[in-house]
């Protein structure tokens, strides 16, 4: 017995073939929200995605599978045959599969698109055998898809904001005599390549006026030559190898960190980063700050938020002309690295909006910790694109522009301060994350190196009414930052570990922290690097740099040069012998006072692989 199947009319399976490729690409978006979620809630990792992911990524796919569907609606269209809407679902369902497949590396391209026709011929098979009803299904689906979707964006800013704004309410009164905090880091500044400390550098004259009413430290060192743990130890006041933090590990919530006490003495905090690969919300940096400003909620974002368009290929598509689309699309990338695309900011984009913020403190107190990341890209006033230059293609001159466009945004922003009458009554510090490489040692970068040029970053601390303008030459660690911020703001009561850098003026023979930085070793590190073969240690004063990697045991020993960065290793100098043997045990006294807390040390110290 046979029965006549109602063919769909053009319009009916175009506008089908439509809804399709709106399900698809809200089920991929949420699909790959539940893997962020897990993957962040459950395994404690990195997910490298915005906040607002929730909205974001169906968005994303629809840009991609929605256009597609496009195409293939006009075909539906035009094509009278009872398979038409089945194999478009076919071709829908492989191509999104495919899609949530690729940022799994350890799934070959090939197998990937393999098992995702697997999973087309399934849905091919399903729809073939539905009842004639299942459009109509499809298409409501679709409807309600793209009613979700924008009541998502809604609800969430909405409930970010509520939530701001009733964690506002919730705080204590504060001191009237309290003063502000700004927190300023140069993400890869290093110290000789910033006037204020090395004069010869000539590259912040702006700044260098600034500095001449702040206490300047000459000799300020971080606890690692990357951005989380350093940044972790600034508002922890612990050493590196205290805490879990690492390239795969977000800070650990264990800690209090220096947010958090201000924000029991009323202050309003608050975070704008610029590096979204260790800063952002998922790192846990934003612990204690009741607003954080790290990924843009802009179109350039949304775009980035899917897998298709995180490939090497998107990306290509996204940044080069029409001749290198060409050569893009003969050679597709689709391999996806874990730190997923973003749209990197300018300093002064920064610093606008904390302008921006500012006045929603009102009367309070405010903390403010601002990342600025130009050192990273390398851009300048009269260059105002944001490019990424491989470590390889970097040059003095171009750093030095980098440092050069922070000068003037910097400017701006003490001068703004000192215009509405707030910079006297805020602490204001100007530092480093770590410095950078740019041919010292035949290297370049950073985080793979204990070099003196990679750990010896500016630290200028600027509060009139507690703050002498001097020049300290003492070698101090950035470890006591937090420290210091609560002693000068005068909290004395409450404590991180570390010591006030207060007494770095106040008295010579004064007791700080050791000046002591570790490296653990990267994730597939490269070869021509220290850390290939090994964790890293040293110590470090005014005059001196001593580093021994723990793989291989080698030993380094630095004398400082006058124009900054360090000489030739003297380690087998026999002239050098005592100073050699006093650092050596001055960094094994702090390894075993410090031990290295984590996750890669406790599984043996290798460190993560990808």
């Amino acid at each position: 017995m046979t029965t006549n199947a109602v063919v769909p009319t053009p319009g009916q399976r175009a506008i089908t073939v439509l809804a399709m490729s709106v399900c698809a690409a809200a089920l991929a978006g949420w699909l790959q929200n539940s893997l962020l979620a897990f993957s962040g809630g459950v395994l404690g990792q990195f997910r490298w995605v915005p906040r607002d992911y929730l909205w974001m990524a169906p968005i994303a796919y629809g840009l991609v599978l929605v256009a597609g569907g496009a195409g293939l609606s006009l075909l539906a269209a035009l094509v009278r045959h009872r398979l038409t809407l089945p194999v478009s679902a076919m071709i829908i369902a492989t191509v999104t599969t495919f899609g949530l497949l690729l940022p799994v590396s350890q799934i070959s391209r090939a197998a990937a698109l393999a098992l995702a026709g697997g999973v087309g011929v399934q849905v091919f098979r399903i729809i073939a055998r539905a009842r004639p009803t299942w459009t109509r299904t499809v298409q409501r689906g679709a409807l309600a898809c793209a009613l979700l979707v924008p009541a998502l964006t809604i609800a969430q800013n909405g409930w970010r904001s509520w939530r701001e704004a009733r964690a506002v309410a919730a705080l204590l009164p504060a001191s009237t005599t309290a003063p502000n905090v700004l927190l300023i880091v140069l993400d890869a500044a290093r110290a000789r390549s910033l006037g204020f400390v090395t004069p010869a550098a000539g590259t912040t004259p702006k700044l260098d006026r600034w500095a001449e009413s702040a206490a300047v430290f000459t000799n300020a060192f971080s606890v690692g030559p990357w951005t989380l743990p350093s940044h972790a130890s600034m508002m922890s006041g612990r050493y590196a190898t205290e805490l879990a933090a690492d390239w795969t590990v977000p800070i650990e919530q264990s800690h209090p960190v220096l947010p958090e006490i201000l924000a029991k003495h009323g202050y309003v905090t608050a975070a704008f980063v610029a590096n979204l690969h260790y800063t952002a919300w998922d790192s846990g940096l934003d612990r204690g700050f009741v607003h954080v400003d790290d990924y843009q909620r802009d179109a350039a974002q949304i775009i980035r938020s899917s897998a298709f368009t995180q490939t090497n290929l998107a990306d290509t598509l996204l940044r080069l002309p029409t001749a290198g689309n060409l050569r893009a699309f003969l050679h597709p990338d689709l391999s996806i690295i874990r730190q997923h695309r973003y749209q990197s900011r300018l300093g002064g984009e920064v610093v606008d909006a904390f302008l921006g913020w500012r006045p929603n403190a009102g009367t309070r107190p405010w903390f403010a910790l601002l990342n600025l990341m130009d050192p990273h890209l390398v851009t300048s006033a009269d260059d105002r694109t944001r490019r990424r230059y491989p470590h390889d293609e970097r040059g003095t001159e171009d750093y030095h522009a980098a440092m050069r466009y922070l000068d003037t945004e910097l400017d701006r922003l003490l001068a703004t301060l000192g215009k509405d009458g707030s910079l006297d009554r805020t602490l204001v510090i100007i530092t480093a994350d770590h410095g950078e490489l740019l041919g010292e040692h035949g290297l370049h970068g950073h985080a793979q190196s204990l070099y003196r040029d990679v750990v010896h970053v500016p630290l200028f601390v600027r509060y009139p009414a507690a703050v002498p303008a001097t020049r300290v030459q003492r070698a101090v660690s950035l470890r006591d930052l937090a420290a210091t911020v609560l002693d000068l703001a005068g909290f004395t009561k409450d404590s991180l570990p570390g010591r006030s850098l207060r007494l770095a003026w106040q008295d010579s023979a004064a007791v700080l922290s050791p000046v002591f930085a570790t490296a653990r070793q990267q994730p597939n590190p490269l070869g021509e690097y220290p850390t290939a073969k090994g964790d890293l240690s040293g110590v470090f004063d005014e005059r001196w740099s001593y580093i021994i990697n723990h793989g291989t045991g080698q030993e380094q020993l630095f004398e400082a040069l006058a124009e900054g960065g360090e000489g030739a290793d003297v380690a087998k100098d026999s002239a050098h012998a005592t100073r050699l043997a006093a650092m050596r045990q001055k960094a094994a006294l702090l390894r075993q006072q410090y031990p290295d807390r984590s996750r890669a040390a406790a599984t043996g110290g290798a460190g993560f692989r990808e």
